[in-house]
């Protein structure tokens, strides 16, 4: 009887075990009782052989238990991609054991495992703060920069017997903490480093052990991991409060992300989120961002080290490159990175081959959804396994193999051809023009952020001479260069003008004219003015156009868009996921607006109001013709953000500077007044009638397009036929840039280049004196094609602003450069008073 009532006793636990439980996931590894499938990791730790082998058994998708926990695993990169990256809201929370957490941390908080509301707050709060504090741009940058030239300097002193890995990680440790509270870890703070190493570590060794996860359900039996957090958390509650105790709560400025998070914490006091905003929080979200920041970075830096020293042919292929392309012992800059593809190939190759996640952090399904044709229910666990995709050999062929080289195009090794003189480029891109008329593309860079090479900037071939014809066709009869274009940027002169004069005081210039350019390209393209019923429109087109200009210089960002393997990753998800949410945010704007066009869009007539409408009526008549594929909607929402990114980042931002320099140098403004009661002498209105007339108002004009010097490295050409420069072969495929920058501080040409001189555009009498030297638009067949425009902008705003008022400041603005994919000014302010 015993016997019997064993057997069936055992007999319902193996058709639990084997059957029942398993019924509704994936099929996947069969579990043991309470170890699930933990044995087979903890065989050949840190598990990559066990995830690999289910995969090849139990295909991309299966079911793994993490002891009484099932664990739907998506473990090849399309089906990844149709589910966590479409679908994303549906994976948006972290599958957290919480008992576990609340044991450990003291509750859901921080980034790594908070869900819901709190998640998204700080995930918006942390991407904000760290894209205001200089994620991208510059000042970043400049903080990476300090730590690297402390780096070089121990290693040339020490010269031999290195331990990289301690000196990356003071490194990196120092630029999270300068981000974090605002001071390095120079030596009389080392001693703090070592501390929050040693925690770190410990934590991250205990949780290493696949037996730890059994623990996690029994949240006692972690009594020492709990003591190492609750050292940490000590230690980081002190640094906050010491951080708080230096803070002016009177500004809003901030030097470090700690000081900005106690402001906000003061702002949310009383409101609904204030909960979000807590002590622990705070102690938390520094935590992971220690983990996530310093382990990740100083782990890729120390295996990178490892394997160039193994493979001395790559280091050989670097220092080549180096020569070749730095050709001196200067420092290498984020601006050299499109300049050196081996590196960024040596990069690439590392982040795969040191694969750092053994086994990624686990989402939680928040509604049911379909993966692989199979129902995952609400709530269910799901582990995106990045591990087996980079080490994927249909992807990556001989993937245990260390190999850069698999990260340079087919064709070979690329160098860019950077051609810096005005004469060269001028028997070159402009007399040879059909040769380089084409453009250089990151194919994966514009599947991601355009849907393929579509609109005007990124478009080759056919399709670009098809709509670049139309562009120019289209905008001269709408009036470029002609009184209909001058009436359109006065209606907008004139409100910006009003709008200065009812303030007087404190005038944030970049909003100004940010507004009112903008709202003449919106006229253009979709016929109407952003006016005070249509401003949320433009803020939020704003908003998005600069979160997109930002992120395109970021190397974060631009290594996940080209490889899709890390998106996944904590390092690179987050600004991922930030730009592509900005990116659809104008899209579906754009996309609106066109749909909202063409309701009211009177096929009958051949007569047009604006761009898109006389698209929409050339795109229905091409149906059924040869070229009916160029005119898609995809290629018009490219070609709408093409003209909104080059018509009003460049025009905007070289209005600002033109301010930022007149009020540096008085004597120009006062000039530029002498001129205007002279030749227009009353309080009219300034038109393009008078500018023949107005030379040194031209004058300055020219002056702050070259001072300004708007892109620091010009958008490349793809040379479509073997093309000889300057005596050099430039093989068909080669890319080539027009280093237009360069130019135009060249001081052959314009002396003393970094000082603002609007006389150097003028001829001995007075008459004004061009330079063809002067190409801030570009040259050769890719032109900017709103140049007419631009130049029009240029003198009608400049002209009537300083026709009208005499500009004060009472701290004078920075001329220092923000730089970016377009270089824009420091924020200043101005006064203006009346001159008539």
């Amino acid at each position: 009887m015993l016997f019997l009532l064993t057997l069936t006793v055992l007999m319902l636990i193996l058709f639990y075990e084997l059957y029942w439980k398993r019924r509704n996931y994936p099929p996947g590894p069969i579990p043991l009782p309470i170890f699930g499938n933990l044995l087979e990791i903890a065989k050949a730790p840190p598990g990559y052989e066990a995830f690999r082998k289910w995969r090849k058994d139990h295909g991309s998708v299966f079911t793994f238990w993490l002891s009484f926990k099932p664990i739907v695993v998506i473990a090849d990169f399309d089906q990844m991609r149709e589910t966590i990256v479409k679908d994303g809201d549906k994976f948006t929370d972290r599958f957290s054991f919480e008992d576990f957490n609340r044991f450990i941390r003291g509750g859901l908080y921080g980034i790594l495992t908070s869900n819901g509301e709190i998640w998204r707050e700080q995930r918006r709060f942390t991407l904000h703060t760290l894209r205001d504090f200089g994620m991208g741009r510059n000042l970043m940058e400049t903080r990476i920069m300090d730590e690297v030239d402390d780096l070089l300097d121990r290693m040339d002193r020490l010269k031999n017997d290195l331990n990289v890995q301690k000196e990356f990680g003071v490194s990196v440790g120092s630029v999270i903490n300068s981000v974090l509270f605002g001071y390095r870890f120079d030596e009389q703070h080392l001693h703090e480093f070592h501390f929050v190493k040693k925690a770190i570590h410990q934590i991250l060794a205990a949780e290493a052990n696949p037996f730890f996860l059994v623990g996690v359900a029994f949240p006692r039996v972690h009594q020492k991991n709990h003591e190492n957090l609750n050292v940490l958390f000590e230690f980081i509650g002190r640094q906050i409060e010491e951080r708080k105790k230096t803070i002016d709560f009177e500004t809003e400025d901030y030097e470090d992300f700690v000081e900005c998070y106690v402001k906000e914490q003061i702002k949310k006091k009383g409101k609904e989120n204030e909960e979000f905003y807590c002590n622990d929080q705070l102690k938390n979200l520094v935590l992971d961002m220690w983990v996530a920041g310093m382990e990740t970075t100083s782990n890729a830096l120390n295996w990178a080290i490892c394997y160039i020293l193994n493979h001395p042919e790559v280091q050989e292929k670097i220092h080549e490159e180096f020569d070749r392309v730095i050709d001196s012992d200067r420092k290498i800059t984020t601006n050299d990175k499109n300049l050196l593809p081996y590196l960024n190939a040596v990069v690439s190759e590392v982040l795969r081959f040191a694969n750092l996640l053994p086994q990624n952090l686990m989402r939680v399904t928040v509604e049911d959804t379909i993966i692989a044709k199979h129902l995952v229910k609400k709530g269910t666990a799901v582990m995106p396994q990045i591990g087996t995709i980079l080490y994927d050999e249909k992807i990556f062929p001989n993937p245990h193999q260390f190999n850069p080289d698999r990260f340079i195009n087919a064709d070979g090794f690329k160098p860019v051809f950077i051609v810096a003189d005005y004469e060269t480029i001028k028997e070159s891109i402009i007399k040879e023009g059909d040769k380089y008329s084409d453009r250089y593309v990151f194919k994966e860079f514009n599947e991601v952020l355009r849907g393929g090479t579509f609109g005007l900037i990124s478009s080759q071939g056919d399709l670009w001479r098809e709509q670049r014809r139309f562009t120019l066709h289209t905008l001269r009869d709408f009036g470029m260069g002609r009184n209909l274009m001058e009436e359109r940027i006065m209606i907008e002169v004139e409100p910006l003008m009003e709008r200065m004069a009812q303030q007087k005081e404190d005038i944030f210039m970049q909003k100004e004219f940010d507004t009112a350019v903008g709202s003449i390209i919106n006229n253009i393209v979709f016929g109407y003015r952003f006016d005070e019923q249509h401003l949320d429109e433009f803020e939020l087109v704003k908003k998005a156009l600069r979160h997109m200009i930002v992120a395109g210089t970021n190397p974060i960002f631009i290594l996940s868009a080209t490889l899709p393997f890390i998106r996944g990753w904590p390092i690179f998800r987050g600004i991922y996921s930030e730009v592509l949410a900005n990116n659809q945010i104008l899209f579906d704007f754009i996309q609106r607006q066109i749909d909202n066009r063409r309701k009211n869009v009177d096929f009958d007539t051949e007569e047009y109001d604006d761009f898109v409408e006389c698209w929409l009526k050339e795109q229905r008549k091409k149906k059924g013709s040869i070229h009916e594929g160029y005119y898609t909607d995809i290629q018009l929402r490219n070609l709408v953000f093409d003209i909104w990114i080059a018509g009003m980042e460049t025009t905007s931002n070289t209005l600002t500077w033109a301010v930022c320099y007149i009020l540096n140098y008085p004597e120009v403004q006062r000039k530029m007044h002498e001129e205007l009661d002279r030749v227009i002498k009353s309080d009219r209105k300034v038109t393009l009638a008078d500018k023949n007339q107005l030379p040194y108002i031209n004058a300055v004009v020219s002056e702050i397009q070259r001072l300004a010097n708007l892109l620091p490295q010009n958008l490349m050409r793809l040379v479509t036929e073997d093309a000889v420069i300057k005596g050099y072969k430039i093989p068909a495929g080669s890319a080539v840039m027009p280093q237009i920058a360069t130019i135009l501080y060249d001081d052959k040409i314009f002396p003393d280049p970094y000082i603002l001189k609007p006389e150097r555009f003028l001829n001995p009498d007075g008459t004004f004196k061009t330079y063809p030297e002067l190409v801030p638009f570009s040259v050769g067949k890719r032109q900017c094609p709103g140049e007419g425009l631009a130049r029009m902008e240029l003198y009608l705003f400049i002209s009537n602003i300083f026709q009208r008022f005499k500009l004060t400041a009472t701290e004078l603005p920075s001329m220092k450069k923000d730089m970016g994919q377009v270089v824009t000014a420091k924020p200043y302010f101005c006064n203006v008073e009346e001159r008539h």
